[in-house]
């Protein structure tokens, strides 16, 4: 942790935090001390399975996630973002990824997924977090339905509260 010159920010930089199962997390942030004060933080993995992170997380996105099973490591990285006034929500985003995956989602499997999506509660881009305004968004999840249908997925989940979803994506059916 160091601090810079000015004596208004409190940065981290290159460090990391190792949890019980050596699982390391790389962190960098900062806090800044102005008008209006701000903190600033990403940890990112290099690759963690969903029983280690799982309980690292929200009750609610627990029960989010919990019909969702994927065996490979996921690549994530996670930011926040927050002004220090009173009634802002901070802005939070997650990307994630993972590839030679299985996938199984409410019992339906899916075999040599390739997966790429984000999270962010800020889908509107006005720089203040807000769960009307939360997405899903993914950009790829190709791999075999049922392990017999290659399939290319892509899109996005919107007001979270209420979704709505938007797929794009093609099947290769043999007859």
């Amino acid at each position: 942790i160091g601090l810079q010159n000015d004596g208004k920010v409190v940065q981290l930089e290159n460090s990391s935090l190792e949890i019980y199962d050596k699982t390391k997390f790389l962190l960098d942030g900062k806090f800044t001390l102005a008008d209006t004060n701000r903190f600033q933080l990403q940890i990112e993995n290099e690759g963690v399975k969903m029983k280690t992170v799982l309980p690292m997380l929200s009750a609610r996105i627990n029960r989010v996630l919990k019909d969702i099973k994927i065996d490979q490591p996921i690549v994530a990285k996670f930011s926040i973002d927050k002004f220090l006034e009173s009634g802002k929500k901070e802005v939070v985003k997650v990307d994630f990824a993972t590839k030679d995956a299985q996938l199984l989602i409410r019992g339906v499997a899916m075999r040599e997924v390739t997966l790429q999506g984000n999270f962010s509660n800020d889908c509107d881009n006005d720089g203040v977090g807000n769960s009307a305004t939360a997405c899903v968004t993914v950009q790829q999840l190709d791999g075999d339905i049922l392990g017999v249908l290659p399939t290319q997925l892509s899109g996005v989940i919107e007001q979270l509260n209420d979704p709505r979803v938007k797929a794009f994506g093609k099947m290769n059916i043999s007859l």
